[in-house]
């Protein structure tokens, strides 16, 4: 479908300009609904009901989602941003529209609801990673002469217990105040 116009008119609620762009706006109003650029720009006032369900909407009232993408069914994709560089930019996955799946932020933060899986489908706890060839599944690494991994309960101070390797012994256990108990070289 090809449609040219050569100068102004109003018909409806349609009205076509002369300088490039289509615009729809209702009778007797100057606020357009809808615009196509002349550079092919897709401007709407309201949100976009996409066939078979789901939306694209348009930013809140309050103006936190920059983009908000629903599924039919009720899961979310959501980019919010409250327009200040440097606070709250976020990408989400939401399940309706206040509950966080996944989250992550301009630091590079992530939030993920439920378990992680690396390597798995359908993981058992809270971090799990699997490989069916290799024994070796995970690395943590530290740039300094030791590397930890605090085993912590919630109410286990600054560190729990630390499981560790450094520069001259091969597995390091040590206890919440750092103190080595178990060297083994």
């Amino acid at each position: 479908l090809t449609l040219y116009w050569s100068s102004q008119f109003f018909h409806n609620n349609t009205y076509f300009i002369s300088n490039g762009e289509f615009r729809i706006r209702p009778a007797g109003t100057t606020t357009n609904k809808f615009v196509i650029g002349s550079n092919g720009d897709l401007t709407t006032q309201g949100d976009i009901y996409l066939t078979g369900g789901g939306t694209i909407e348009a930013p809140s009232s309050s103006g936190s989602e920059n983009l908000l993408l629903n599924a039919a069914g009720g899961i979310h994709l959501r980019i919010d941003s409250n327009g200040n560089s440097g606070d709250d930019q976020e990408f989400k996955i939401m399940k309706h529209t206040n509950s966080t799946v996944f989250r992550v932020n301009e630091a590079g933060g992530v939030y993920c609801l439920g378990n992680t899986g690396v390597g798995i489908d359908g993981p058992s706890f809270r971090f799990h990673v699997y490989h069916p060839q290799t024994n070796v599944v995970a690395r943590f690494e530290s740039g300094d002469s030791q590397v930890w991994i605090d085993l912590h309960d919630n109410n286990s101070g600054n560190y729990g217990c630390l499981v560790g390797h450094d520069s001259t012994h091969d597995f390091v256990v040590a206890n919440d105040a750092v103190t080595k108990m178990l060297m083994i070289r």
